[in-house]
C-alpha cells in the first residue's frame, strides 16, 4: 500500500469514500472536487495505470471518466480491464463530443449545481459492470437517487406544451427526455405550423428541428412570419428592399434554435446530427422536432414496414440522445366525411407503429364549419389527459396557433365525439 500511496492521487479521500471517479489528470480530480465529487487519478496521464492501484478501489463503485481523445479511450479500457474484477461496480460515461475533458465540461456551466446536475445525468445514463460484465438492471433502492435528480432537473429539462396551448398544460403533464410525441394531420392542416410553434415555446431550450420537406429559406420566412405577425408575401418584400441586418434579433426570439434542412435522412444520421449539434449551439438538444416521418429515409420491403422501424428506431432514439422528440405524420383521410369527422387513434398512416411507439399523440384537424380555426384532441397519453380538446385559432398567413377562449374561459376538455 505504501507504494499505492506515492502514486494514486488523493489516496486518503478515496479511501474513506464509497463511490470514487477515475480520471486521467490532476486538474480533473480537483475541479470535481470543487463541485462535491470525490476522484482520483494515476501519476504520468494516459497510459501510465498499473493493476496495484486497483486494490484501493476493492469494493468501491467507480466512475471512469476519460478525455475525449484516442489516448483517452485507450486509458479507460486500461484502468476498466485493472479494476473491473475487484471494484463493486464500474460505469463509464461519456462526456459529449464537444469538450476535451471533465474540466471542459464544468466550464460550460454557470454554477456548480448546474454542473453537478449535468454529470449526475450521464451517470445515470451509463450502465453499470458488475464484475466486468455490462449488467444493466437496477434495485428500485439504486433507481431512487436517479429519480430525485431526475425530478429535480425537470425545470431545466422538460417541457410543457402549456407554454404554447395552456389547455394542454392543465391536462397533460410536462414532457422529459426520453419521451416520443407525434401530431398527426391531413396534407395543408398546419403540421409545420404546429412544430413551429413548438420551438418558438420552447425557446430558450436547446432544439433541433428536422424539417425534411422545406428549403430552409422557406422556414427563415415562416419563423419571421409568426414572430413579426407578417405574411411571408410582406417578410420577402421587406427583405427584397431591406439591407439591414436583424441577426440579434432573431438570436433573441430563437436563442437555441438549429435548424436541419435535409431530405431522406435516416434516423441514424438524425442522432449523429443530434449528437453533434452540441458543437454550435454549445449543450446537449433538449428538444427534437422533425416534420415529417413520411419523409424519413429507411429501407424496407413495404412503405408499412419502413414507417413501422423508423417509429421504433425513434423511440430508441429518444431514450440514446436524452430528448424530447416530436413528430408530425400524414393521415390518411376517409374520402366521404361530414363535419362531424374527426381522427381517430388509428387515423395515422401506416398506422400501427406509429400509435404504440409513442406516449403522447394529438391529432388536429381542420373544423368545416369556422374557417380560421384548428382542433386538437389527445387521442393518447401514457401520463394521462387523453381525450382532451383544444380548438385553436389558426392563422395559416403568419403561421400563429393560439388557443380560442370559450366565453371568455380557456377549455380544458370534452368527452370523446360519438
Amino acid at each position: 500500500m505504501d507504494g499505492v500511496e506515492r502514486v494514486l492521487y488523493r489516496l486518503p479521500q478515496i479511501t474513506k469514500a464509497q463511490t470514487v471517479w477515475i480520471f486521467e489528470g490532476e486538474k480533473d480530480v480537483e475541479n470535481m472536487a470543487a463541485i462535491g465529487y470525490c476522484g482520483t487519478c494515476n501519476i504520468g496521464g494516459a497510459g501510465k495505470w498499473l493493476g496495484s492501484y486497483s486494490e484501493a478501489l476493492a469494493g468501491k463503485d467507480v466512475i471512469i471518466c476519460g478525455d475525449n481523445d484516442e489516448a483517452g479511450k485507450k486509458h479507460v479500457d486500461l484502468v476498466f480491464e485493472s479494476i473491473a474484477q475487484v471494484a463493486k461496480s464500474v460505469k463509464i460515461i461519456k462526456l459529449p463530443n464537444s469538450v476535451k475533458d471533465a474540466s471542459d465540461y464544468i466550464a460550460l456551466f454557470k454554477a456548480a449545481d448546474e454542473a453537478r446536475r449535468a454529470f449526475d445525468e450521464l451517470v445515470s445514463s451509463a450502465h453499470p459492470n458488475i464484475k466486468g460484465k455490462s449488467l444493466p438492471v437496477y434495485s428500485l433502492a439504486e433507481i431512487e437517487n436517479d429519480y430525485r435528480n431526475f425530478v429535480r432537473a425537470m425545470d431545466e429539462n422538460s417541457f410543457s406544451l402549456g407554454k404554447w396551448l395552456p389547455t394542454l398544460g392543465a391536462n397533460l403533464r410536462p414532457l422529459v427526455p426520453g419521451e416520443l410525441v407525434f401530431f398527426i394531420g391531413d396534407t395543408g392542416t398546419g403540421k409545420t405550423a404546429i412544430l413551429a410553434q413548438i420551438a418558438k415555446a420552447a425557446q430558450p431550450l436547446a432544439t433541433v428541428m428536422f424539417e425534411l420537406e422545406l428549403p430552409k429559406e422557406l422556414m427563415f420566412e415562416r419563423f419571421v412570419s409568426m414572430s413579426a405577425k407578417m405574411t411571408g408575401s410582406e417578410v420577402e418584400r421587406n427583405y427584397q428592399s431591406y439591407d439591414g441586418d436583424s441577426s440579434q434579433d432573431i438570436m433573441a426570439a430563437y436563442p437555441k434554435l438549429l435548424i436541419c434542412p435535409l431530405s431522406r435522412i435516416t434516423v441514424a444520421q438524425m442522432e449523429d446530427i443530434i449528437m453533434r449539434s452540441e458543437l454550435k449551439i454549445g449543450e446537449r438538444p433538449r428538444i427534437v422536432l422533425i416534420d415529417y416521418i413520411q419523409l424519413i429515409g429507411g429501407k424496407a420491403d413495404t412503405r408499412r414496414e419502413k414507417i413501422s422501424d423508423i417509429a421504433e428506431e425513434l423511440k430508441v432514439m429518444a431514450k440514446a440522445t436524452r430528448t424530447i422528440i416530436i413528430v408530425t405524420s400524414q393521415i390518411s383521410r376517409p374520402k366521404d366525411v361530414d363535419e362531424k369527422w374527426e381522427p381517430s387513434l388509428h387515423s395515422a398512416k401506416e398506422s400501427g407503429s406509429i400509435e404504440s411507439s409513442c406516449g403522447l399523440l394529438i391529432a388536429a384537424w381542420k373544423d368545416f364549419k369556422e374557417v380560421g380555426t384548428l382542433n386538437m384532441k389527445v387521442l393518447k397519453s401514457t401520463k394521462g389527459g387523453a381525450q382532451t380538446f383544444v380548438k385553436c385559432n389558426f392563422d395559416g398567413a403568419r403561421m400563429i396557433i393560439t388557443e380560442r377562449a370559450q366565453h371568455g374561459d380557456v377549455p380544458t376538455s370534452r368527452p370523446h365525439a360519438d
